[in-house]
């Protein structure tokens, strides 16, 4: 199985905050009522006595920070564990993974949101070499590499509160896409295609 790439969190935390985002450090267990504003089932939650549960994203941190008036506003990054209760696991569906979370409540629009896809579309592309495809969702929008889902975007609003949330970029999940999209027969996008995809993505986000 492959394992974290401490590197590539660590240049995405670098790229998205000259981007503009606002670094921040997130706790790792909030209450459980919080988690189940973005968690459909209780029992996929992995608890804590004493504790609440282990965040499935650092999403659930934020959303926890902002309903206690404690966050502000702007665009955030920070990255932390996730822990999921999964139907089954392999080696893109973990226990416990490491993402690199982007939050954003100074402006809830589409036309936000398409920035923050635009910053992640482009941060994966720097990190790679590859341009991440888009697809449309019931929820938002994904990003993908080699069919390979390696991040989900979208608008938010509950308990008086609104955001956008987005992943930056998770590992092991995007290493594995990215080896996997090289080892297949066109091994590498060149830079005339790595362009068109971004001119792409920026055509299907409406900017």
């Amino acid at each position: 199985m492959d394992a974290v790439d401490w590197g590539v969190l660590s240049r995405a935390m670098e790229q998205y905050q000259r981007d503009g985002y606002k670094a921040v450090e997130m706790p790792w267990f909030v209450p459980v009522e919080t988690q189940m504003l973005t968690c459909p089932r209780e029992e996929w939650i992995m608890k804590v006595d004493g504790h609440g549960g282990l965040v499935g994203s650092s999403e659930q941190s934020f959303i926890a920070a902002d309903l206690a008036g404690t966050l502000g506003k702007g665009r955030f990054v920070a990255c932390t564990p996730c822990f999921r209760n999964e139907p089954y696991y392999d080696n893109l569906h973990r226990v416990g993974f490491m993402k690199v979370e982007l939050y954003r409540n100074d402006d809830v629009s589409q036309s936000a949101l398409n920035e923050v896809i635009a910053d992640a579309t482009n941060c994966m592309a720097s990190l790679s070499g590859i341009v991440p495809g888009i697809e449309k969702t019931p929820e938002g929008f994904d990003l993908t590499i080699g069919g390979i889902e390696v991040g989900s975007y979208g608008i938010r609003s509950v308990k008086g509160i609104s955001w956008i949330y987005g992943t930056g970029v998770a590992e092991p999940r995007f290493s594995t896409a990215v080896r996997m999209r090289r080892e297949q027969p066109r091994e590498r996008v060149s830079p005339a295609d790595q362009g068109a995809g971004i001119k792409l993505s920026t055509f299907l986000l409406g900017r």
